[in-house]
């Protein structure tokens, strides 16, 4: 963990943070996170709001999960701690995400920005918002070996809706998103590995279809399988996870 200045924390620090964390987590109102409706659910917290920040993970996921043509919730280790996905076998699947932009928190972060003296130019470069792309999401992927079957292979994450976004980092960039290989990782261990999107705010389509299920004002985060041409045919692919927030020191560090 770093501050804006890139520096790490001190013990003191340490114990700061770990009491800050402590109180946001009593403080979440867990029994009523999990909603099926995309549409009108919201697993956002005060937390969320405060931060600019929000994070969903296996179930977390289910209040956002809009449209899914051949994703399906799986628990990716049976008879173990339950560790949820979204999981597409078969090629031509896509699920749309639909993610919350902090409006609201952008507007007063650029408010207070404005006035800010700057001690030095890191801290400058650093603390504002990326220009046009003020917001990110990251999209947690499983990624894994040859020797776990069946094998997996290529997702494409792209947005719709109110936003456009484009690649930043892993993955190969094509129009509006990413593509990246999750059969990568050359040990014998799954990962997740997160794929990262700057995001612009657009004028949302006119058209109910176009929502993917999500609502209207909603940025639209579309998970697909590209089907490669190989031996054997390879068309898993895993969803773990979102991150979304400001595009600031915290979530470029990702």
């Amino acid at each position: 963990l770093f501050g804006a200045d890139s520096f790490h924390l001190n013990s003191n620090g340490h114990k700061t943070v770990f009491n800050e964390i402590w109180r946001i987590l009593r403080e979440l109102p867990c029994a009523t996170r999990h909603d099926d409706d995309a549409s009108t659910a919201s697993s956002r917290t005060q937390a969320d709001d405060d931060i600019g920040v929000s994070c969903a993970l296996g179930d977390e996921l289910a209040p956002y999960v809009g449209r899914a043509v051949g994703f399906g919730r799986a628990d990716l280790a049976p008879g173990k701690a339950p560790k949820i996905g979204w999981v597409a076998n078969a090629s031509g699947a896509s699920l749309a995400l639909c993610a919350r932009l902090p409006r609201a928190l952008r507007a007063e972060r650029e408010r207070v920005l404005a006035t800010r003296v700057f001690l030095n130019r890191h801290l400058a470069r650093e603390v504002p918002l990326r220009p046009g792309t003020p917001y990110r999401i990251s999209v947690g992927l499983q990624a894994s070996h040859p020797r776990n079957r069946p094998l997996f292979g290529v997702a494409q994450v792209d947005c719709a809706g109110a936003c456009n976004c484009t690649c930043d980092g892993a993955g190969e960039a094509v129009p509006s998103g990413c593509r990246i290989d999750t059969l990568s990782n050359s040990s014998s261990v799954t990962i997740t590995t997160f794929l990262n999107l700057n995001v612009a705010e657009v004028e949302p389509p006119s058209t109910p279809e176009s929502h993917a299920g999500c609502a209207a004002d909603a940025c639209v985060v579309r998970v697909t399988n590209v089907k490669r041409g190989a031996a054997e045919a390879r068309a898993k692919v895993v969803v773990r996870a979102m991150i979304v927030g400001l595009n600031d020191w915290r979530t470029m560090q990702l």
